[in-house]
């Protein structure tokens, strides 16, 4: 084959797949270039296998968060396919997986039908690794190891499905069962007071042990009832267990002269038990080429149990015992039993509308209602007491929404359109609670009403063949409502909450501007930049209505591609995120006011990549990426600081080698670095990756 036609396929390719892998350059910091397959070759079977180690100083479980792999490596089948023609033109495809360390797993057989039929079943299995770590108090250095932090929860699903498909009529239906069990980080931390005098803060690490298990059964069918007309609709039921905990330290390692600072172990278990049934119908007609009408309806069903605990003791999961020490807040409860009711109602239609070959107009119309029905009865605890507490709460809602838009290009090297969105509704909710059995805590019944409304615009121009701009804005503004119009615990009153809120306002204003310039050819360069601000007005009972929180994103990003020789493929990506919010305590003390108040989520991120076409047999992939992010305030004489101050930075080098069109070898190796100012440096962590990867296609 002529290596010039060959580099410049082969280029062109890995100019697609790098544009979708860079931006999951860090998190797939192991995984290398996609194996490129010489031109010839029209197989469809292939193995391949795949080793990798990782050479770690740091924190282990940091690591596997980050990098989202085992720490001490994998090994295993990569990727399998083997593909059958049968007779009759049926096609048998059989795919598989098996890496042990990381723990993924799959199985899938499929037989394809002329017809355009089928029949799957398979299974699947993939672990997702947490960090179970807490937090760290800079002004003594304080942090807490109570455990392995290295957490990791599987994930997995069997299934079975077959369709059919016939000229004028479709059928699937799908049995799955799916299942997440394991461990993971909880973000509910425990406290502590040693802190070098600072007085308490939650930096205790906290976990969650998961077992949840969902069956779902699912029938759906389709009907051309008419050349012009098409119906269908469908059922689905779900089946869902939960048996999860959620597990705080108080108070470890300190000297107990109280029940206050005496160390104790939380153990909340969740336990519920769902079904839920929904069933849905549509239909579509054509009246002519230029108007298309759609119609749906659902009714979904959910009915849920829910039983529980929040056992205070001197070890996980201890069993309930009233002369445990613990202070008058240490408030637990046992023998939870209730559940709720849900149901949803949701009719829809629209229509399009084409006019002329320039115009196109869509509108649309719906309608939902929602009843919800709970009740809840429990033992509360706390310190030297027990009581038992009921529960239940009615909700009901309305809400109609309209929707049109407008998209139109009969101005040459145009193109416009717009959209709006306009939504009302209204509902009520009564809530009431006893407590011993007699006397009524809450008896509250509350009117809400909700108003919404979006419109936008956006506008594309390209004044050449090697430029466009696109600009594009919208507003949306969201106000709720409500009143109380029965309450027992008056918000006027000594006891405000709940309740308290009488009306709450969302704006958002978003502006966006994009442009695309291929200035020679072999360079492409892409730009965009967005701006949306967020106001949330808040009103309370006897207030007047204050600017309560602000939040304001501004996020820039570009890339660069560009192809200087056809052996050669270069591309760079800059993304850079200043999100602040602000909210009402940044005016209401002058010492508070600087850092308590504002909360940041800013970062940046930088990517390069450099593929070069050594020969007709082999390539060497060239790449860095970085990622920085600042938000953390020097606040810890008032507050625990959470904002995350980190860089994470990675260089990899891949080389591939075709042996032929039937067999490459790949080889990477990876260095990346991840320094963690958030942790004091607990979580940081240095790595050699080291990986290999061989297929054959059969």
């Amino acid at each position: 084959m002529n290596s010039s036609i060959h580099g410049t396929r082969f280029l062109r390719s890995c100019s697609a797949a790098a544009l979708l892998l860079l931006p999951a350059a860090l998190a797939a910091q192991i995984v290398p270039t996609p194996i490129h397959w010489n031109e010839g070759s029209t197989k469809e079977s292939w193995v391949s296998f795949s080793a990798g180690y990782s050479g770690l100083s740091g924190n282990d479980g940091a690591f596997q968060r980050q990098r989202q792999i085992e720490d001490s490596g994998f090994v295993g089948l990569d990727s399998f396919r083997w593909r059958k023609s049968l007779e009759n033109d049926r096609v048998l495809t059989v795919d598989g997986k098996a890496l042990y360390g990381n723990n993924e797993y799959l199985l899938r057989l499929r037989l394809d039908f002329p017809s355009g039929s089928w029949f799957s079943a398979g299974y699947r299995e993939s672990r997702v690794f947490y960090d179970g770590s807490g937090g760290f108090f800079p002004r003594n250095n304080q942090w807490f190891t109570l455990y392995d932090d290295e957490l990791f929860t599987d994930r997995g699903e069997a299934w079975v499905e077959f369709g059919l498909v016939e000229d004028k009529w479709t059928f699937k239906a799908r049995a799955a069962h799916q299942f997440r069990d394991g461990t993971k980080d909880s973000t509910l931390w425990g406290d502590t007071a040693l802190t070098g005098g600072a007085g308490n803060r939650n930096i205790v690490p906290a976990f969650l042990t998961l077992d949840e298990a969902r069956t779902i059964l699912t029938v759906d069918f389709s009907i051309q009832a008419a050349e012009a007309t098409k119906v269908g609709g469908g059922v689905r039921y779900e089946q869902i267990e939960v048996d999860d905990s959620r597990n705080v330290l108080r108070r470890p390692f300190e000297v107990a002269n109280s029940p206050g600072n005496q160390e104790r172990a939380i153990t909340t278990w969740e336990r519920s038990n769902t079904d839920l049934f929904a069933a849905h119908g549509f239909f579509e007609t054509r009246k002519g080429e230029k108007l298309l009408f759609t119609g749906a309806a659902s009714l979904t069903t959910i009915d849920t149990n829910i039983s529980g605990s929040r056992i205070y003791g001197a070890t996980y999961d201890a069993p309930y015992s009233f002369s445990f020490p613990r202070s008058a807040n240490d408030h637990g409860y046992f023998g939870l039993t209730g559940g709720s009711s849900w149901d949803q109602t949701v009719l829809t239609g629209n229509m399009l509308y084409l006019p002329t070959k320039d115009l196109r107009i869509a509108g649309g119309l719906r309608y939902e209602n929602q009843r919800q029905d709970t009740v809840a009865d429990f033992i509360e605890t706390g310190g030297g007491f027990e009581e038992e507490f009921e529960g239940d709460a009615a909700r009901d809602f309305n809400e109609w929404l309209a929707t049109v838009d407008a998209t139109y290009n009969g101005v040459a090297n145009w193109v416009f359109s717009a959209n709006a969105e306009f939504a009302t509704g209204d509902g009520d909710l009564i809530e009431e609670q006893i407590e011993h059995g007699t006397v009524v805590g809450i008896d509250r019944e509350t009117d809400y009403e909700r108003d919404y409304s979006k419109i936008g615009f956006a506008a594309r121009w390209y004044p050449s063949t090697k430029a466009n701009v696109a600009v594009g804005a919208y507003r949306k503004i969201r106000d709720n409502a409500y009143e109380a119009t029965r309450d027992n615990t008056p918000p006027t009153g000594g006891n405000r909450f709940p309740a308290y809120i009488t009306a709450q306002k969302l704006t958002t204003d978003d502006v966006y501007v994009r442009g695309t310039w291929r200035p020679i050819d072999g360079l492409s360069l892409v730009g965009r930049v967005d701006h949306q601000t967020t106001d949330i007005d808040s009103q309370e009972v006897g207030l007047n209505s204050v600017l309560s929180a602000e939040l304001t994103s501004r996020i820039y990003s570009g890339t660069a591609s560009w192809t200087p020789h056809q052996r050669v493929f270069v591309q760079a990506g800059l993304n850079w995120v200043d999100d602040e919010l602000l909210t009402g305590t940044t005016t209401a003390n002058a010492l508070v006011a600087p850092s308590v108040g504002r909360f940041k989520s800013n970062y940046a991120s930088v990517t390069a990549l450099v593929l070069f076409m050594i020969d007709d047999r082999s390539d060497l992939q060239v790449d860095f990426a970085q990622v920085d992010a600042d938000n953390l305030e020097p606040i810890s004489a008032i507050t625990q600081p959470y904002g995350l101050t980190s860089t994470d930075e990675t260089f990899g080098a891949t080389y591939t080698l075709r042996f032929s069109s039937d067999l490459a070898w790949s080889l990477r190796y990876a260095y990346g670095k991840y320094e963690d100012l958030t942790s004091g440096g607990r979580n940081d962590f240095e790595s050699h990756i080291v990986y290999s990867r061989v297929q054959y296609r059969f």
